[in-house]
């Protein structure tokens, strides 16, 4: 079976995209570990600094959750374009692939969302509580 050098290269550089991806997921779930330690952390410190970078490390979680749901939708695009309806002919490389990914990206942008608002509720009455606290022992 002869393959074009170029469909060659085009299927070798998509293969790696989706590796990178794969290498993606795992540092954000390390990320979303780190983040949850970070909030624990910040908790017990009762530190204002620490509550802050924790509800910034969230919105962070956040934005790149966001992120990935477009750029899958972007890397697909392309990928159908060219791979798919392209070099392959309308042979799809990866029939559940795409299904698969959303199942996954779509709940972890949901949970990050409602860890966002219950970190930035958590946020506010914690530093509304240490600022009494604050003023109380001033006086």
């Amino acid at each position: 079976m002869f393959i074009p050098i170029l469909t060659s290269i085009i299927v070798h550089f998509v293969f790696n995209s989706l590796g990178n991806t794969k290498r993606e997921d795992i540092v954000f779930i390390a990320f979303q570990f780190w983040v949850l330690g970070m909030s624990i952390v910040a908790l017990l410190n009762e530190s204002i600094p620490h509550i802050l970078a924790s509800l910034v490390t969230h919105l962070m979680a956040t934005a790149w959750a966001a992120f990935q749901i477009t750029h899958t939708a972007n890397f697909r695009s392309d990928f159908n374009r060219v791979i798919t309806h392209g070099a392959c002919k309308n042979i799809s490389l990866l029939p559940h692939y795409w299904n698969a990914r959303g199942e996954a990206e779509i709940p972890s942008l949901a949970l990050n969302v409602i860890a966002l608002f219950v970190s930035s509720f958590l946020t506010w009455k914690l530093i509304k509580v240490i600022s009494n606290e604050i003023c109380m022992s001033s006086h």
